[in-house]
Parts: C-alpha cells; sequence; structure tokens
C-alpha cells in the first residue's frame, strides 16, 4: 500500500545528553525514515551551544527556540509547525529499542479503524488484536477507570497519548491549543493534556500501540518540568 508522507516532531530542553540517546536510537531502528519529509525540533531553555550541536549532529532538522516556558506551550508553538495529516511526535527521552518499519505498521493498524487517531509505541494494556495475515500484534485502548493500574493502562488520560507515535493534525487543530495556564512544577504540571484527552474519548475516538517492546522511557529522573 501507499503510505503518506510525515512531519517528525521533538519536544526538548536542557538536556543534551537524553536528546542525543533518543535520536541516535531512533535513527538507528527506524526503518520509515523514507517516510519523514521535515524534522521539527522545538527546544524549551537549553543554551546556544546545545542548540548549535543539535543542528551541527542533524542539520536536516528545523531547530527552534520555544518563544514560552512550559511543555504545553512548548507543544503548541511545535504544532502549529506541522503542516502534513499525520506527524511522528516524540519527547527527548525514550529509548528506541527495535529496529523495525513500526511506522508502517502503525499506519496498518490505524488504516484497520477510522477513529484510530492516536497510536503510539508504548506498551500500554488494552484488547489485544493482530493485523489479518500478518504477526503484527497491537492493543486497542479503552477508558476503563479502575481497572488495574493507571500506568498501564493509560485510562487516567482516558486512553490517549502523547508517548511517541503518530498523531493527527486536522484533530489536533479541532480541539485547539493545550491550555496556557498549566506551566508550573509537580504533581499538577501535565494535567493540562487531560482535556484533550477527555475530549478525545468523548468524540468516540481510540487509540492504540504496537506490542513490542519497541520504547524504553529514560527521562524519569530528569524532567525539565518537574513533573
Amino acid at each position: 500500500m501507499e503510505y503518506p508522507r510525515i512531519t517528525y516532531t521533538m519536544t526538548t530542553g536542557k538536556r543534551f545528553n537524553l536528546f542525543y540517546r533518543t535520536m541516535k536510537s531512533f535513527m538507528e531502528t527506524c526503518e520509515d525514515k523514507d517516510l519523514i519529509d521535515r524534522w521539527i525540533i522545538s527546544d524549551d531553555g537549553s543554551n546556544q551551544t546545545d542548540l548549535k550541536n543539535m543542528k551541527d549532529m542533524y542539520p536536516f532538522f528545523e531547530v527552534y527556540a520555544a518563544p514560552y516556558h512550559g511543555q504545553n506551550n512548548n507543544l503548541n508553538f511545535l504544532f502549529n509547525k506541522v503542516e502534513t495529516e499525520w506527524f511522528f511526535h516524540g519527547e527527548d527521552d525514550w529509548l528506541y529499542l527495535k529496529r523495525d518499519h513500526y511506522i508502517r505498521k502503525m499506519f496498518d493498524v490505524i488504516n484497520t479503524d477510522p477513529k484510530i487517531k492516536n497510536i503510539t509505541l508504548r506498551p500500554w494494556i488494552g484488547d489485544i488484536r493482530c493485523l489479518p495475515e500478518t504477526d503484527v500484534y497491537y492493543n486497542i485502548h479503552h477508558y476503563k477507570p479502575g481497572a488495574g493500574s493507571m500506568k498501564s493502562t493509560n485510562c487516567e488520560w482516558f486512553g490517549y497519548s502523547l508517548n511517541p507515535g503518530l498523531q493527527n493534525k486536522p484533530l489536533l487543530d479541532h480541539f485547539g491549543p493545550y491550555p496556557s495556564e498549566f506551566n508550573g512544577k509537580g504533581a499538577y504540571a501535565r494535567y493540562w493534556d487531560r482535556t484533550h484527552a477527555q475530549q478525545y474519548m468523548e468524540e468516540g475516538y481510540t487509540a492504540a500501540n504496537l506490542v513490542g517492546p519497541y520504547i524504553e522511557h529514560i527521562g524519569w529522573e530528569d524532567s525539565t518540568y518537574g513533573a
């Protein structure tokens, strides 16, 4: 089948060590880089030396300094630059583990259901399925409060995820920008994105993830925003 051309996006900020590991692993594992027409990085607060190092390492990247602090504002700035229908988004603290055509496989899953507008590589728990006549397994997410750990089921965010994977630009435009008032630190710093997640669920969309393992989170102890 013919796959769409996409944009790669990443948020980063003041942790070049994680950016380096994330991008190195993505470049080594993603066998679908031919689908990516544009690479955009939005950085929150790194020094000029680190910004230059990013550009020197990956001269085909567009590297921008975000005009406002906060992950929510950084994402709004970044996503406004996306012009393709689909884009692959991730933060700067994920290690990509498995060499594969995982972007094409995610599109294969998306094509099974028009309500799948969000698919990631993080291994959430859901209803496991297999693409017909393949060995590609994936989970369909459902919002089931109380059904096990919120961390494993993603139910606190209504099944929707900003973890590394494919995002649908027209749907994000429909939801509008993330609220800018949540830019603090601590336990509530990430609650600004629950509004979009809840709307995603209420409008009948579902999310999915490939069964891996494909990625590992490496930024638990090194958060830019203190969350």
